[in-house]
This record gives structure tokens, C-alpha cells and sequence, in this order.
């Protein structure tokens, strides 16, 4: 039995272990006015009662996980305490074991935070330390030597106290019924956490496979041949090997609503997706890929590293989704899920379980682990055959950095930011051991691969702009380019995709020889021609065509590709909220909470319906054809109406343009103009002139008039 003192000396060990989960947070308590902890924020997402809420399941969830990881952690500062004083017997043993209890906790406390500085140098407890700890020393970071020789310390007692035990006549079998039954519990264990990582799904082939592999914020230039030597080389090579249509673009240059137009061949304006995060009853998607395979016998699978804006799950046609579990615990998990001792188990199949929002997210860049989430489809995906599989890798994203990604350095004016190349090479990694789990289960030995990126990004650059850098147009409808995706359709860079198809095995009469098509394609062509390819049958009202004449008549292009004329348009972008150095604004986050509700039955994140249609008036949309971009911006006046802007498709100077275009003006500006009208039938001409714009904005400066509307 326990002696009273042990019982004490056990107790301390849980109470400093509890004291540490608290100190944990000391410095994102200390930061709280800096970030999404003001009381107008917090009523605003809390709005309604929490208690009967999922969300308020999963918070106590995360609480009692989290509670009884720092209690182990002090049970076991106190059984190596215990351990090591038995050792070094002294005339006070109680007073000694306490000392022991107390040294152990202090040097495993020193190893965790090491560790956590090392790997995780952007936590919050991490980030002070990261550039002392990160130093490498015979190839491994400072951190991670004392973590080790800690760790190597602990297991140095364990040896040494069970060497001891035996020598004093210790012999555990002696007691046959509780060794067989603790040795029994510990098999099974092992057994289990064995059996429930492994997946021996194969595929033979037999039929056609169908894969989609999706680059979040992607820019076509950097995988290019003007791109940075070196980078992306795996994306490249299957680019190089794939038909490759080089002028593509997606309707909306944000990750939900280009998604869903890759899915449903679809205009997002006709599907409801023409936002991130619309409430699930505004979505109709009809025949995604997912239900068509499905329904042809496929089995589909959608697989994702982040759906905080994405809220993608079974009810798209998927029969099987690998995600974060989706919802505002996702947001707020990826603020408070941050301490040493969690982090130091985030990306193992323990962390899988007591943490399961943030278990190979992306959300929580900080802990974020890009071969966790090539794991989980590799343990979790049924490769059966046939196999429709769809994923989309979103750690390029912004903040563009992950678990042990290289320190910010200088901010330079390099075409790509040192940040964006660091994390493309280290997504091209993700897309590299993809395609080989996909090559040992059999999948590509009759496979059609698509690579694809959602949309671009751009970098706030005058020379990534399609006007002049200070045209006085641009700046009087305050439009000037801002950095980002889905925040300006005046950079190509943000509409601009990767799309390349590439046959595999069986497969490979299917596609046309290797080769670069620069006919207008948009992401909405992928659902119709990816259909075609594989002879499944839809009646999916496509707003997108089908890619397979296209690749039958180059070099000519087929009569309905020719003139073609492409929309894209941009989204709601609270200022603020992210920042290209991955900061955020307490004004922002205020901004951005108030046109979000949260479901309390199914925790997922929404806008607010009476935010949905206010949303569509302050966008910018554009028409885009052979020569002529045209361009509507938003401005507020008396009532809601848009400048018409008009500019080379390429770039060029802008030009107003007050009302529709006169029969004698270009074809081209005549084509895009009713295109444009029928699109987006809603949006007017204000019908004011330069001079009238000029005016009025330099009226609405001096603080005397009307601010017009900044999109951003």
C-alpha cells in the first residue's frame, strides 16, 4: 500500500502538472487584446446560449483531454521522482523523494518546452525560444538535444530502478493472475493502436480510376518555365508528362466556391457556393463528381487538410470524407489547442484521439505536420476498386509556414516571397508521396490523375497588377490591387490556375500525347470532361464543356472554345483579419465575427442569411474575353451600382466606360459586355463620367462627401 507521504508526493506531481497547463497559456492570455478576445468579439460568436450546443460538447471534450494529459504528465514526474530517489537513498527519504518529484518535473518541463521551441517554433510558447533552440548542432536542432538527453535521463532511471528491483529479489510472476492479466491489457493495446493504423486496401486496375489533386493557392508561374530553378520539381514532372491547359481560370478565386464548380461543372451564382461558409440549406450542388461515381459504382472519397471555410463532408456525394471534424471548435482549437505538452503528442495516433480538431489540420499551421495528413489518407482511404478520389492540400495557403518550416527571413521584393517558395516545395513533397500510396495500392495502374490548383495568390506587387501602378482611375474607385486571392480581379494571378491531366497504366489512350493547350479553359470544364473520360452518366446541367474535343482538335480550336468569354469575380475580405506577415487585427476579427453565426446542433460556421445578398453589391466582378476585360466595381452613391471599367486582357490603361458599347466599337468589348449583362444580370453602369468619379472622390477625402465603397 502507499505510503502517506508517496500520496502527497503524488498529489504535487498532478497539482504542478495542472499548474502547467495553466502557465501554457500565460502569454496567449497575455496577447488577448491583440487578438479574438475582446468582449465584442466573443458576444458575437457566442451568440445564444452554449450549453446544449455541440460546440460545448467538444470544448469539454478538449478540456478533459487536455486536463488528464498534464495529470499524466505530473504522475509521471512523480513516479520518476519516486524512482530516482530510491536510488540514491538519503536519511530523510520523504524529504528526498520530494525533491526528486520536484527535480523530475522541472527537467521534463525543460525538455518538453526544448522539444516544443524546436518543432513547433511558431506555438505560442515556441516562437520566443524557436531561434536559440532551432540552431542545429551535428545536424539536430538544439531543442531536440536536451529534449533527447532529458528523455534518454528518464529511461536511464527506468533501467536502472528495474535492474535494482530484480537484484532485491523483485519477480513479478509471482503473482501469476495479475502478471497474466496486466501483460494481457498491455497486448491488446499494442494490438489495437497496430490494428487501427493499418489499411491493406488494394486496388487492381480493373476499371477506371478517376483522382483529383488539388493545390491550394497555386500560382501557374512559379510551376512554369519562368518559374524559380528547382522548385516544385514533382508537380513540374507531371505537368511536363500531362496535358497541360495553360490558360485556365476559375470563376471565383476562393477555395469553397472554386471547389464546388470542380465538383458540379457549375457557375457558383448557379449552385449558392459563390462565398465561403454559406449556410448548408442555400447549397444546391445537385450531381457532384462524388454522387455521379458513386452512383456509377465508384467509391468516392473526398479528402482535405482544412475545412474552416470548406465545410465539405458526406452530404456532397462523398461516400467516405478524411477531414478535420468542420465547425467553429475548428477556429477556436486552432487559438487554444496550442501548449508544450499537447503539441509534443498533436501528430500521433494518441493526438488523434484526445485532439481530434486538430489532428493533421491545417488550420493549426503551428502544429500543422504535412506527412500527418499523407498518413491519414494513406491509413484511413478505401483504395477499392473502382475509385473516384478527391483531395485537396491546402498548406500553401496563407500563413504559408507549418510545423518546423524555415524562420521568416528579410522581406525582399523577390517575384516570389522566400515564404510561398519554402511552402510550395514542401506541399510538392505532399503531392509526391501521394502519387506513390496511390502507386503502391494499385491506383495508377489504370488511373486518370488531374492536378489543379483552386486559384492563385499575389503578393501586393505593383508589377503583378493589370493597370499601371497609381493610375488615377483605379485609385479614384479606391480598386488599387491588394494582396492575396479573391480580393481584386484586376491580378491575374488570383484567377490564374494550374490544370493538367495526365493517363496512367491502362488508361493511357484515353489522353492525347503530352502537351501544352493554351486555349481559355475554366475549372468548371474538370466535372463534363472527367464524365466523358469515364463513361458515367449524368444529367448535370454543366456550365462548364468538355476538354476532350479540345484535346482532339489541337492545334485548332473547336467553335465553342473560340471567343470564348470567362467570369471571375471576388469575395468578402474583412481588412485586417489576415495580413501577408500572419498577423491578425483585433478590428478585423471584430469586423469579420459580425457577419457569421454558429449552427449550435451542427457547430459549422455560417454567414448570416441577411449578409448573403448585401455581400453580392460590393464585389467586384469581370468579363473576359479574346482582347477585352471588362470590369464592374462597386460604389456606393444614392444607390447601388457599379463603374464599368474597361481595359487590354493582357493590361493596359483603363478606360471608364459609362454605357454599353457602341456598334462601331471592338467586336470583342461588344461580346464581353453582353456577356457580361447576362451573367450578372443585377449590375448596372452608373453612367458617370471620369471627370464625375474624379470629383466626388476628392470631395469624399477632404471629409465632405460620400467615401466610395473600398473593396478589399
Amino acid at each position: 500500500m502507499m505510503s502517506k507521504s508517496r500520496r502527497k508526493n503524488l498529489l504535487l506531481g498532478l497539482v504542478m502538472g495542472l499548474v502547467l497547463m495553466l502557465l501554457s497559456y500565460a502569454r496567449i492570455v497575455g496577447d488577448s487584446q491583440s487578438m479574438a478576445f475582446r468582449e465584442d468579439i466573443l458576444d458575437t460568436i457566442f451568440a445564444g446560449a452554449i450549453w446544449g450546443t455541440q460546440l460545448m460538447w467538444n470544448l469539454i471534450w478538449f478540456g478533459v483531454a487536455l486536463t488528464a494529459l498534464h495529470l499524466v504528465f505530473g504522475a509521471a514526474s512523480w513516479g520518476l521522482g519516486t524512482l530516482s530517489a530510491g536510488l540514491s537513498p538519503k536519511p530523510d527519504q520523504q524529504k528526498n523523494e520530494r525533491q526528486h518529484v520536484i527535480l523530475w518535473f522541472a527537467l521534463l518541463t525543460l525538455g518538453i518546452l526544448a522539444f516544443n521551441s524546436a518543432e513547433f517554433s511558431r506555438s505560442s510558447l515556441g516562437s520566443p525560444y524557436a531561434r536559440i533552440m532551432t540552431n542545429p548542432i551535428a545536424g539536430l536542432a538544439l531543442g531536440k538535444w536536451i529534449a533527447g538527453v532529458i528523455g534518454f535521463s528518464a529511461l536511464a532511471v527506468l533501467a536502472t530502478a528495474l535492474a535494482k528491483a530484480l537484484r532485491s529479489g523483485w519477480r513479478p510472476y509471482r503473482n501469476p493472475r495479475r502478471f497474466a492479466v496486466g501483460a494481457v491489457a498491455i497486448l491488446l493495446l499494442v494490438v489495437a493502436a497496430a490494428g487501427a493504423s493499418l489499411n491493406y486496401s488494394h486496388n487492381d486496375g480493373s476499371r477506371l480510376n478517376v483522382v483529383l489533386i488539388g493545390i491550394d493557392s497555386l500560382r501557374i508561374d512559379i510551376v512554369g518555365k519562368q518559374g524559380p530553378a528547382g522548385v516544385a520539381p514533382h508537380m513540374r514532372e507531371f505537368l511536363d508528362d500531362s496535358v497541360w491547359f495553360t490558360d485556365t481560370m476559375t470563376p471565383l478565386a476562393r477555395t469553397f466556391p472554386s471547389v464546388m464548380s470542380i465538383l458540379t461543372g457549375r457557375q457558383p451564382h448557379k449552385t449558392g457556393a459563390y462565398m465561403n461558409l454559406p449556410p448548408r440549406d442555400f447549397i444546391k450542388e445537385g450531381d457532384t463528381l462524388g454522387r455521379v461515381f458513386s452512383r456509377a459504382g465508384y467509391h468516392s472519397v473526398f479528402a482535405m487538410d482544412e475545412v474552416r471555410f470548406a465545410n465539405f463532408d458526406t452530404s456532397y456525394g462523398f461516400d467516405q470524407t478524411v477531414t478535420p471534424p468542420a465547425g467553429s471548435t475548428e477556429f477556436l482549437m486552432s487559438l487554444f489547442a496550442d501548449t508544450p505538452l499537447s503539441n509534443s503528442v498533436m501528430n500521433s495516433r494518441l493526438g488523434s484521439w484526445m485532439f481530434p480538431f486538430i489532428y493533421a489540420n491545417r488550420g493549426a499551421a503551428a502544429t500543422y505536420d504535412p506527412d500527418t495528413f499523407v498518413g491519414r489518407v494513406e491509413h484511413e482511404v478505401d483504395f477499392g476498386n473502382p475509385l473516384f478520389f478527391a483531395t485537396h492540400l491546402t498548406l500553401s495557403h496563407w500563413p504559408y509556414n507549418w510545423a518546423g518550416s524555415p524562420l521568416p527571413g528579410p522581406k525582399t521584393d523577390a517575384v516570389w516571397p522566400d515564404y510561398y517558395v519554402n511552402v510550395i516545395n514542401r506541399v510538392d513533397q505532399q503531392f509526391a508521396d501521394l502519387m506513390e500510396i496511390l502507386r503502391e495500392r494499385g491506383v495508377l495502374e489504370n488511373a486518370i490523375v488531374v492536378l489543379y490548383s483552386d486559384h492563385g495568390e499575389s503578393f501586393g506587387k505593383s508589377h503583378e497588377a493589370l493597370v499601371p501602378d497609381g493610375d488615377p482611375l483605379i485609385k479614384s474607385l479606391a480598386a488599387v490591387p491588394q494582396w492575396g486571392h479573391g480580393s481584386t480581379v484586376l491580378t491575374a494571378h488570383q484567377y490564374k490556375v494550374v490544370l493538367g491531366m495526365r493517363a496512367f497504366g491502362a488508361a493511357a489512350g484515353k489522353l492525347p500525347a503530352a502537351r501544352k493547350i493554351p486555349a481559355p479553359a475554366s475549372v468548371m470544364d474538370i466535372a463534363p470532361t472527367l464524365t466523358q473520360l469515364a463513361g458515367v452518366q449524368t444529367s448535370a446541367p454543366y456550365d462548364g464543356m468538355s476538354l476532350v474535343p479540345l484535346m482532339a482538335a489541337e492545334p485548332t480550336i473547336p467553335a465553342n472554345f473560340a471567343h470564348r468569354v470567362r467570369f471571375t469575380e471576388t469575395e468578402y475580405t474583412p481588412v485586417g483579419v489576415a495580413t501577408p506577415d500572419g498577423k491578425m487585427s483585433t478590428s478585423g476579427i471584430a469586423e469579420a465575427a459580425k457577419m457569421y453565426s454558429i449552427d449550435p446542433k451542427t457547430d459549422h460556421v455560417e454567414v448570416r442569411r441577411i449578409h448573403l445578398q448585401p455581400m453580392l453589391g460590393i464585389r467586384q466582378y469581370a468579363a473576359i474575353g479574346d482582347e477585352y476585360m471588362l470590369v464592374a466595381l462597386p460604389y456606393r452613391s444614392e444607390g447601388l451600382s457599379h463603374h464599368f471599367v474597361v481595359l487590354p486582357k493582357d493590361g493596359g490603361t483603363p478606360q471608364l466606360l459609362a454605357s454599353a458599347p457602341t456598334p462601331d466599337a471592338p467586336e470583342d468589348l461588344r461580346r464581353v459586355w453582353n456577356a457580361m449583362q447576362t451573367t450578372f444580370a443585377g449590375i448596372v453602369p452608373s453612367g458617370e463620367t471620369l471627370e464625375s468619379v474624379v470629383a466626388k472622390t476628392t470631395v469624399a477625402q477632404s471629409g465632405r462627401g460620400v467615401t466610395p465603397n473600398v473593396t478589399k
